[in-house]
This record gives structure tokens, sequence and C-alpha cells, in this order.
């Protein structure tokens, strides 16, 4: 099942992400991470950030089938076209 638990997001965790995509330069980052209970501090917990992805699979959040569904990929799209000056530019590579 996909579970949707964002609201129960402990904000150090939010805001350890935030933190640690700003290392980054790239549109989209997903974290997995691996703790008892997703509601309190990972150091309360010893839980951990085992991984970050720059092609994160959004799929998970916008059909969950528990939980509130989130339009991520209307986020995303929304703050390209917000910021497609700084994103889309002549140096911009084909892939």
């Amino acid at each position: 099942d996909y579970i949707d638990c964002t609201d129960q997001l402990h904000e150090s965790i939010i805001k350890s992400c935030i933190a640690l995509s700003h290392q980054f330069s790239t549109l989209t980052l997903g974290f997995d991470l691996i703790t008892s209970d997703i509601s309190v501090p990972l150091s309360e917990t010893g839980g951990a950030f085992n991984e970050y992805n720059f092609l994160p699979y959004v799929d998970l959040h916008e059909n969950c089938n528990i939980g509130q569904k989130r339009p991520v990929c209307r986020l995303i799209w929304d703050y390209i076209e917000a910021h497609k000056s700084r994103i889309v530019t002549p140096e911009f590579g084909v892939f």
C-alpha cells in the first residue's frame, strides 16, 4: 500500500531535508529514511537518511491509496513555469 504520512512528519526531519537539498543544484530531490517513528526527531529514534534521489518517484504521492493524494507533479510544473528564465537557458543542454 502507498500511504501518505506527510502530516505526521516531524518538523526537524523537514528542516533536515530542506538543508540537505541546498547542497545540490537540482530541480527535484527525494529522500528515503529509516526510522521507527516519523513523528519524532531522528536523533530520538536512532533513525537516519539512507538515500536521496534526483528523480524521485512522485507517483507514490500522487496516487497513494491510503491518505491524502498530493499534487506533486503540478507543484513541480508550477515551479518550472514560475522560474523558467533561470531553469531553461541557452546553456540548457539536450539530454
